[in-house]
C-alpha cells in the first residue's frame, strides 16, 4: 500500500540494509527527505511506526515543522539522537511514533 502512495523502500534509495534492527523495513517518499515521514514495518509487513528524522541544525535554527499525520494510531513516542547514516548524513534526531505497544516493539528487534 505504501508503494501505491509514492513511498519507496529506503534500501532501494540509499546504501542501507533492507531490515534495520530496532527500526524495521523503512519506506519514504523521496521528495520528503531528509525529514520524512518514514513508515517502518516488521518482517511480516505490519506497520510498527512512523519516523521523522529532524536535523540538529533545524532544531538550532528553531525551524518550524508541519509534520504530516502519522500512518496509524500512535501508542507512544520515542526520540533519540543519530550521528548520521546513509540517506540522512547530518546529525539528527529520530522522532518515532510507535503504532504498537512497547512490548510489541520487539517485532523489529534483531
Amino acid at each position: 500500500m505504501s508503494e501505491q502512495q509514492g513511498y519507496r523502500k529506503v534500501s532501494s534509495l540509499v546504501n542501507l540494509p533492507s531490515f534495520l534492527p530496532g527500526i524495521g523495513v523503512l519506506y519514504v517518499r523521496p521528495e520528503t527527505l531528509p525529514v520524512g515521514p518514514f513508515r517502518a514495518f516488521d518482517r511480516q509487513d505490519r506497520l510498527v511506526s512512523t519516523i521523522y528524522m529532524i536535523p540538529i541544525e533545524d532544531f538550532e535554527n528553531k525551524k518550524t515543522f508541519d509534520l504530516q499525520r502519522p500512518a496509524g494510531k500512535g501508542d507512544h513516542v520515542t526520540m533519540y539522537f543519530n550521528a548520521g547514516h546513509a540517506g540522512v548524513e547530518m546529525p539528527h534526531y529520530h522522532i518515532v511514533i510507535w503504532h504498537v505497544s512497547k512490548k510489541d516493539e520487539a517485532r523489529v528487534a534483531p
